[in-house]
Protein backbone atom coordinates (compact mmCIF):
# COMPACT_ATOMS: atom_id res chain seq x y z
CA UNK A 1 0.00 0.00 0.00
CA UNK A 2 1.14 3.53 -0.40
CA UNK A 3 2.60 5.80 2.40
CA UNK A 4 -0.92 7.86 3.02
CA UNK A 5 -2.26 4.48 3.56
CA UNK A 6 0.25 3.57 6.11
CA UNK A 7 0.36 6.56 8.37
CA UNK A 8 -3.14 6.15 8.28
CA UNK A 9 -2.79 2.72 10.54
CA UNK A 10 0.01 3.93 12.14
CA UNK A 11 -2.05 6.40 13.76
CA UNK A 12 -4.94 4.24 14.60
CA UNK A 13 -2.36 2.00 16.10
CA UNK A 14 -1.14 4.81 18.27
CA UNK A 15 -4.63 4.89 19.47
CA UNK A 16 -4.85 1.42 20.18
CA UNK A 17 -1.14 0.93 21.91
CA UNK A 18 -0.56 3.82 23.20
CA UNK A 19 2.56 2.78 24.80
CA UNK A 20 4.14 2.51 21.13
CA UNK A 21 3.11 5.92 20.27
CA UNK A 22 6.73 7.30 21.31
CA UNK A 23 8.36 4.73 18.44
CA UNK A 24 5.17 4.99 16.32
CA UNK A 25 5.83 8.11 14.58
CA UNK A 26 5.57 9.08 10.81
CA UNK A 27 9.64 10.91 11.57
CA UNK A 28 10.47 7.04 12.02
CA UNK A 29 8.11 5.66 9.46
CA UNK A 30 9.96 8.26 6.62
CA UNK A 31 13.89 7.14 8.75
CA UNK A 32 12.67 3.20 7.74
CA UNK A 33 11.19 3.18 4.35
CA UNK A 34 13.60 5.38 3.11
CA UNK A 35 16.06 2.40 3.18
CA UNK A 36 13.42 0.36 0.95
CA UNK A 37 13.51 0.14 -3.17
CA UNK A 38 10.86 -1.42 -5.62
CA UNK A 39 12.77 -4.23 -6.79
CA UNK A 40 14.88 -4.90 -10.17
CA UNK A 41 13.22 -7.55 -12.63
CA UNK A 42 16.87 -8.96 -12.21
CA UNK A 43 15.99 -9.99 -9.02
CA UNK A 44 13.23 -11.85 -10.57
CA UNK A 45 10.60 -10.50 -7.32
CA UNK A 46 7.35 -12.44 -7.52
CA UNK A 47 5.06 -10.23 -6.68
CA UNK A 48 1.43 -11.59 -5.28
CA UNK A 49 -1.32 -8.46 -5.15
CA UNK A 50 -3.71 -9.34 -2.06
CA UNK A 51 -6.73 -6.64 -2.52
CA UNK A 52 -8.23 -5.30 1.14
CA UNK A 53 -12.19 -5.57 1.09
CA UNK A 54 -13.10 -1.80 2.33
CA UNK A 55 -15.31 -1.92 5.68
Amino acid sequence: VDDEVCLKQLKQRQKEQPERAQFDTEEVFRMVTGYFEPPEESEAFNLQIVERKSA
